[in-house]
């Protein structure tokens, strides 16, 4: 785990046959509800993510951020809970490939 508060460095690598485009600033939203069976036992909380990307990036490959704290947007315990952080996400296309072309 990143600890909240801390200067991190990252830097995107493409695979074989891709190129890194940009790191994207997205915001996580994750949503945790908790139901009960038909006896009254809680059943395992079913947790699901929405990512949502934001208008800001870069371009450079090495990322220098820090760690943003989750924000508890919606909480009735037991019920359900919304919470909302920040991350990046690498974006890579695959590579052009080029052709030399010749006389025959």
């Amino acid at each position: 785990m990143l600890e909240v508060g801390q200067r991190y460095l990252m830097e995107a690598v493409p695979d074989c046959g891709f190129t890194f485009t940009n790191w994207n600033l997205v915001n996580v939203f994750t949503f945790t509800d908790f139901t009960l069976d038909a006896n009254g036992n809680p059943n395992p909380p079913v947790i699901s993510t929405v990512l949502s990307p934001v208008p800001e990036f870069t371009s450079d490959p090495r990322l220098r951020f820090t760690m943003a704290p989750v924000t508890v947007l919606y909480d009735v315990p037991g019920v359900r809970t919304i919470t909302m952080t920040e991350g990046w996400q690498a974006n890579f296309v695959p590579a052009i490939r080029r052709v030399r072309l010749g006389k025959w």
